[in-house]
């Protein structure tokens, strides 16, 4: 269920000037902490931030499947049997 007071999330990549609804005290304080020069600066470093975490995350994750593949402790054979 999506607040109606948010903004659409296809309306701020489509239009990148949308107006969004940031917590003011939270914003400061990543201003803060990344020494960003503006709001804009702070927003796109913690994206970046986000995006690389995320990105690492699910690659170490794929890096464990393809590890217990390796060592036999998990079998995808299986899966392509379903289908068949």
């Amino acid at each position: 269920m999506t607040d109606p007071q948010e903004t659409p999330m296809m309306d701020v990549a489509t239009n990148p000037v949308a107006e969004l609804k940031l917590d003011s005290a939270l914003l400061e304080e990543a201003r803060r902490q990344t020494g960003a020069a503006s709001s804009n600066e702070a927003v796109n470093i913690a994206l970046r931030r986000l995006v690389g975490q995320e990105r690492e995350r699910r690659l170490h994750a794929y890096d464990a499947v393809q590890q217990m593949v390796a060592d036999g402790r998990l079998d995808l054979s299986a899966i392509g049997a379903a289908d068949r």
